[in-house]
């Protein structure tokens, strides 16, 4: 994740604005604790907040966790005290938890020692493999519990233990342990802490920062909540899916943000998919709007109005990388012209109840054409991902996008422009210095444009796109539509012939009203 930044000194107006736009404490609503000690970490080293303040913070978040060890060293060295000076409280937890994994080691010896054996867990997990690949009579994996009980005498009761011990493992800070212990538990299947199992084990990806297993486990997880079954499961009511997408979000901008590749890079794979999941399009039918990325979007309007600042970064960020993805494609540039115009309509929509400089920012770009303005906020945006711990990494992409969609934007509506203008807007020393950029924006934007260096300025053509280019586009677009339209129809023809079969099969029950309402 995002390595600590060094203490910086910020005036005393720069502190403010930080303070103001900080969001950890709404985070801390729906973040774990173990995944809010970060957070907390982060905004100590800004150095906004009295030391104490931030201490005492950490203090009272690690005091809830079962991780004594590391709270008896963090209190002895924010109180200033000895070992012998620290609460009793302290070793009599540290001695029950003991206690405690002492006993449920005890019940889920047989499962322990041949799948999680402590001299090598590997070895666990080479058995582990060998059932799941195995198949019964019956065509499914050895890993169930028949035969586990005929093999090695691991009864079902057992494996409640076995989560248990997964769980005290997580809360002691061991989420290698937990991970593995959670992920055999759920492959059994229908017992009795599934769902809790399921947001354990993201837990312990993110925290062990595993992303493709935690973005696995993510799309477990949003199955669960969007496809509800009778009877079983938990989110059966919109409250319940409501405040279960709200954590699911938070806890999600770890996989969206930190996402690297094996080379331990940030890529947009994780960009891309916060964007997909929250921004849906604006211009759907009625019908249409109970896709899951409308669901999602409820959340932030409804709920957690300040996630808006991650769903502004992330098209900010990824809109160069999605230019460059899409460059091939006719549609690539239009779709992401279309994806800043639905967002400044939900900028816009939510202004009254959440803004900050990131928000604004795009207000004033895209809403008002306020260039200057824009151009002000930047300053404020840097200091609000400066001490934000999600977009922290990203501050030299957000930065050197953001003005070029000023650039870019101020070109659209100009036919001639300063040079010496230029540069004092982007804050370059030298008049050679912006020239070189201005020559770089627009090979990157595909501008018309050309430079007179004996009047020192930057001449644009007409930026109106060919109607021929437009047309082709729109059409592409259409054509694209009206695939994920068949594939719409071509889903629920299925879902009614699969309930209409099933209607056939288990015959009338009496409630013929229960058929109409399939």
């Amino acid at each position: 994740m995002a390595q600590a930044q060094p203490k910086k000194d910020y005036n005393e107006e720069d502190a403010a604005i930080i303070r103001k736009y900080d969001l950890t404490s709404q985070h801390a609503k729906y973040l774990d604790r173990h995944m809010l000690s970060y957070l907390i970490g982060h905004v100590e080293n800004a150095g906004v907040y009295p030391a104490e303040q931030l201490q005492n913070a950490e203090l009272a978040v690690l005091s809830k966790t079962s991780m004594v060890d590391h709270y008896k060293s963090q209190y002895m060295k924010y109180k200033n005290v000895t070992e012998e000076e620290v609460p009793k409280e302290i070793t009599e937890k540290r001695n029950a938890l003991v206690e405690k994994i002492t006993e449920l080691e005890k019940n889920c010896e047989p499962f322990l020692k041949k799948f999680y054996p402590e001299e090598d867990p590997t070895q666990g997990w080479e058995l582990y493999s060998e059932l799941v690949v195995k198949q019964g009579e019956d065509g499914k994996h050895m890993f169930n519990l028949p035969y586990l009980k005929q093999q090695y005498g691991i009864e079902k009761e057992m494996f409640e233990s076995v989560y248990q011990y997964a769980k005290i493992k997580y809360e002691t800070g061991d989420y290698y342990s937990a991970g593995i212990l959670l992920h055999y538990y759920r492959k059994i299947g229908d017992l009795e802490n599934d769902a809790d199992a399921k947001w354990g084990r993201y837990a312990s990806e993110i925290l062990m920062q595993n992303w493709p297993d935690a973005v696995d486990s993510l799309r477990t997880l949003q199955d669960s909540i969007d496809n509800v079954t009778m009877g079983t499961n938990i989110y059966q009511t919109e409250g319940a899916q409501l405040q279960a997408r709200a954590w699911l979000m938070h806890w999600s901008l770890f996989v969206y943000f930190f996402y690297q590749d094996e080379n331990s890079v940030y890529v947009d794979e994780g960009i891309d998919k916060l964007i997909d999941a929250w921004l849906p399009d604006m211009y759907k039918t009625h019908q249409e709007k109970e896709h899951k990325q409308w669901k999602y979007l409820r959340v932030i309007q409804s709920l957690c109005p300040h996630l808006l600042r991650y769903l502004c970064a992330a098209v900010i960020i990824g809109s160069e990388e999605s230019g460059k993805r899409l460059s091939g494609q006719e549609s690539g540039h239009i779709r992401i012209k279309q994806r800043f115009k639905d967002l400044s309509r939900l900028i816009d929509s939510e202004a009254r109840y959440y803004k900050d400089p990131i928000t604004e920012f795009l207000q004033l770009l895209l809403s008002d054409c306020d260039f200057d303005g824009a151009h002000a906020k930047l300053h404020a945006c840097e200091l609000v991902i400066d001490s934000d711990f999600f977009l922290y990494e990203h501050k030299a992409r957000f930065m050197r996008q953001a003005r070029k969609m000023i650039f870019e934007n101020h070109c659209r509506i100009h036919s001639v422009m300063d040079i010496a203008m230029v540069a004092k807007k982007l804050n370059y020393d030298t008049e050679e210095a912006a020239e070189r950029y201005i020559v770089k924006m627009i090979r990157g934007a595909h501008l018309d444009a050309k430079i007179d260096s004996e009047a020192n300025q930057v001449l644009l053509a007409s930026q109106g796109a060919s109607i021929y280019r437009t047309v082709r586009e729109k059409t592409k677009l259409v054509r694209d539509k009206t695939d994920q339209l068949i594939e719409r129809l071509q889903d629920r023809r299925l879902t009614q012939q699969s309930t209409h079969n099933k209607a056939v099969a288990d015959g009338p029950k009496g409630d013929m009203s229960s058929f109409s309402r399939a």
